[in-house]
């Protein structure tokens, strides 16, 4: 899918003066001067080139402001759709009112997915012996180019399956790639 912001519902889009300058409190006095528009949010538009997999999702944002408020229009289709290689190109905001204009420019590269393996990277987990109660830590990187599963198994001998009531626990990363686990103590 392919969208762009702000949308016709984005509360960044609606409103008079007070809420396009984002100044509720000047409002009256801003009411018939003329705001030359300005991006609002630049921090979130500083990536121009993007390059996503065939099929995946892409979101375009360009928030402005400026009185009267601006019309925001993208120079290209802005239905959804899945990204193709045809879709590759430059994407356009373009913002304008009566006291001036403003752009900005999107290059999006639509790549094909490469069916690769993972690679794990970093140290691989190690065997690793902990007192009785204590708690074992591991820790696995992956790199790929498709969210990959990751499991964690315990080596169980035949008969001992009821002897341990270990259980493993994965947590979501802080940061990156990396799934971090521990064998919780019955």
């Amino acid at each position: 899918m392919l969208s762009f912001s702000p949308s016709p519902d984005d509360s960044s889009s609606r409103g008079g003066a007070a809420e396009a300058n984002g100044d509720p409190e000047h409002a009256p006095e801003l009411a018939g001067k003329l705001v030359r528009p300005r991006f609002t949010q630049p921090s979130k538009m500083r990536k121009r080139v993007i390059a996503r997999p065939v099929g995946s999702s892409v979101r375009l944002k360009c928030a402005a402001s400026g009185n009267p408020r601006p019309d925001i229009v993208w120079l290209k289709d802005s239905q959804p759709l899945n990204l193709m290689p045809k879709h590759s190109g430059k994407y356009t905001c373009h913002v304008s009112n009566k006291a001036g204009e403003i752009n900005a420019t999107y290059k999006v590269e639509v790549i094909q997915r490469t069916n690769s393996k993972p690679i794990l990277t970093g140290t691989h987990p190690v065997n690793t012996t902990v007192d009785y109660g204590g708690t074992a830590s591991f820790q696995c990187k992956v790199r790929s180019d498709v969210k990959p599963v990751i499991q964690w198994l315990k080596r169980v001998e035949p008969g001992d399956e009821n002897k341990f009531n270990s259980t493993i626990e994965v947590r979501p990363p802080l940061r990156g790639p990396a799934h971090r686990g521990g064998v919780v103590p019955p």
